[in-house]
């Protein structure tokens, strides 16, 4: 295993260095109070020393020394420190695992006296600084300052974006669970299991933007509650989601009067009124996206069926019907053949045809061969472990891609919390017809309905208009792969994704005025 070298920068000393008596203070400040300890050490102008056992005693530390091997362990809450008779370099290792030993040089380390080593003050600042979970701090030449962690969290900030508000709570700890509630008149409680706050600070947090006030408070049980209060007028949601690697809560607040979304606009300049505007809103372009293609199979089924035929299959003869159906419309195919398409370009296709709607066709797989159904997915936050699962499969296709981590190195959890964000009025209308979608090939083509979920789909991330992704149905299903393989199968997926299509032109035209027009005309 390797090890990382540690060199606390000491002079080395000899032996014969004389050593004088005298005490080295200790300030512990911890949660319960403060306790200034005053060991007895020896000096000399430019170094204090401690032994082993003073310290130990004075922190609760237990130790164990071999006298065969002349081998002295002291243990720490989640370290170990190894301290050799004559080895100048002390081993300190972590009893969880995960990480390498740190290597600790301690010169003029003496001979023990019934297993105590006198160690110089600067090496134990580096020993305590990577144990003690806190603050660790030489403040003189006798003197040790530790600051144990008081709390897990410690402030919250709060950042206005062009769509709404940001509210990041950055914690010193991972989060075992959380959960939000949020009342009528637009108060969220957020809950925080087992976290100590620093209340008093987090308290005078300054709100801005759509946040109207901010308030902690410690419950009974040692979790911690904390009060946003936003105006329901203002927002159309408040979305909560946990970033596990930076051990981060985010809260986004979306904004009700933003300029993408087409109610307030409809409300402002009535649609029927301005052809110009009917022009520019009209659900004229719809793109059309099956996945995968050339050299990317997609999932491959039992009997040989690859999804990126059933895909083809299944987007032309939707093609094919919405142009019958409604021959104003323009069909845009992100591929129309078998070759292999990026998923940046095929959002890059998307805006580039100016395009009203995106449909993305995919098949599911998974490892127990009983699962079946369908599922429609709009771009957001995974926020359980089969969506988790789902977008990665999906996504792994950007590693065919060349220059694929620079192409996508902005999507990170984050960046998609403020996509959603700034694409609110578009994750509506995606939800929308992802529900109609989902129902719709349930009851024709007889799958079962496994719902409308959010996920992180890398080919959802570009375009800049609602957008949704239909797996419909899983090719590891011997039933299923037979009806998605069928001609008659994907005639009826596609029937039904294209009458989802029209009942939300539908929907999506009355809200703009469009019958009124019409009917003027």
């Amino acid at each position: 295993m390797p090890r990382s070298v540690l060199l606390p920068g000491l002079l080395f000393l000899a032996l014969t260095t004389s050593l004088m008596a005298g005490p080295v203070e200790i300030k512990w400040i911890q949660r319960s109070g403060t306790q200034t300890l005053r060991l007895p050490g020896h000096t000399q102008p430019d170094e204090a020393w401690i032994g082993t056992k003073e310290l130990a005693n004075s922190l609760n530390l237990r130790t164990y020394y071999n006298p065969s091997t002349r081998v002295l362990q002291i243990y720490f809450s989640r370290h170990q420190l190894k301290i050799e008779s004559g080895n100048p370099w002390l081993v300190l290792e972590s009893l969880t695992g995960g990480t390498p030993p740190v290597v600790i040089q301690c010169p003029g380390l003496l001979s023990p006296a019934d297993g105590v080593y006198q160690i110089p003050l600067t090496v134990w600042t580096a020993i305590l600084s990577r144990t003690i979970e806190g603050y660790v701090e030489q403040t003189g030449t006798s003197q040790l300052l530790i600051r144990e962690r008081m709390f897990d969290l410690n402030s919250l900030l709060i950042e206005e974006k062009t769509n709404g508000t940001l509210v990041r709570i950055p914690l010193l700890k991972p989060l075992a669970d959380f959960e939000n509630r949020t009342d009528e008149s637009g108060m969220n409680y957020l809950t925080l299991v087992d976290i100590q706050a620093d209340v008093d600070a987090i308290n005078k947090t300054q709100p801005t933007g759509l946040v109207r006030s901010v308030q902690a408070r410690p419950l009974p049980n040692g979790s911690l509650q904390l009060m946003v209060k936003v105006n329901p007028q203002e927002v159309t949601g408040v979305d909560i989601e946990y970033n596990r690697k930076e051990a981060e809560l985010l809260m986004s607040v979306r904004k009700r009067a933003d300029s993408t979304r087409l109610e307030p606009m409809v409300q402002a300049v009535p649609v029927n009124n301005d052809p110009h505007l009917r022009e520019r809103w009209a659900l004229d372009v719809i793109v059309l996206d099956a996945g995968h293609g050339g050299k990317d199979p997609g999932a491959i089924g039992k009997k040989g069926t690859r999804e990126k035929d059933v895909t083809l299959g299944v987007v032309k003869k939707l093609g094919a019907r919405l142009k019958k159906e409604f021959p104003d419309i323009k069909v845009v195919y992100t591929r129309d053949d078998d070759f292999f398409v990026s998923l940046s370009r095929r959002g890059k296709i998307a805006n580039e045809a100016k395009g009203k709607l995106f449909v993305s066709v995919h098949c599911n797989s998974n490892k127990k061969r009983s699962v079946d159904g369908v599922e429609t997915y709009f771009l957001g936050l995974h926020k359980t472990d089969d969506a988790m699962e789902v977008a990665s499969r999906e996504n792994n296709v950007i590693f065919e891609e060349e220059n694929y981590e620079e192409d996508y190195k902005n999507f990170t959890e984050e960046n998609l919390i403020l996509l959603s964000m700034a694409q609110s009025a578009f994750l509506e209308q995606s939800e929308k017809i992802a529900m109609k979608v989902t129902r719709n090939i349930a009851s024709m083509a007889k799958r079962d309905n496994r719902g409308v979920k959010q996920a992180g789909f890398m080919v959802l991330w570009t375009p800049s208009m609602p957008s949704i992704l239909v797996e419909t149905g899983y090719l590891s299903n011997a039933n299923e792969e037979k009806f998605l393989a069928s001609k008659d199968g994907q005639q009826k997926i596609a029937d039904a994704i294209f009458e989802s299509i029209r009942q939300y032109k539908e929907d999506y035209e009355k809200s703009l005025g469009y019958s009124d027009a019409r009917a003027q005309e």
